[in-house]
């Protein structure tokens, strides 16, 4: 029997504490079932999805982006996941889960290049999403944070902005 977080925000008033010993197992568990389970990943990638399956329940998105709530990627969530990754590490003075975070943000940095920017959404196939509501709803508020997470990731930035 696993104890696993269902929730990556609402752990420990509202945030995870990975100075926690029990935190810290917490993730483990969940990062580990999360990495392990394919359902929950591009294939091929280090895109991971936002759940296993694909409730389609409300009409808009049925319509705009069939897999909004279950299979689609969402770079807010996979920075985010990298960054605990980074966390976890740092705090354990392991490096258990670096690879996977750098796998994570390397990714991310291939499909932005890729598609020209990287929408709210990509598909389980890892495409744009190009349904009329998406054809060019593209995220751009979830890109400073990348950057961010993406230097301490490999300790140095992606992107020189005086050269």
């Amino acid at each position: 029997m696993f104890s696993v977080a269902l929730d990556f925000v609402s752990v420990h008033r509202g945030f995870w504490d990975l100075n926690e010993e029990s935190e810290r197992a917490l993730f483990a568990a969940t990062a580990d079932l999360i990495i392990a389970e394919p359902r929950f990943r591009i294939p091929t990638t280090f895109h991971f999805l936002v759940s296993a399956d694909n409730p389609r329940n409300k009409m808009i998105h049925k319509i705009a982006a069939p897999a909004y709530q279950g299979r689609s990627s969402w770079p807010t969530f996979n920075v985010e996941f990298a960054d605990r990754m980074l966390d976890y590490d740092e705090f354990s003075g392991s490096d258990t889960y670096r690879a996977c975070a750098q796998g994570i943000l390397k990714d991310i940095r291939t499909a932005t290049e890729v598609h020209g920017g990287y929408q709210e959404l990509i598909s389980e196939q890892g495409l744009k999403y190009r349904t009329w509501a998406y054809k060019g709803a593209v995220a751009h508020s979830w890109f400073p944070r990348f950057l961010s997470v993406w230097r301490r990731a490999y300790g140095t930035p992606l992107l020189r902005w005086n050269d």
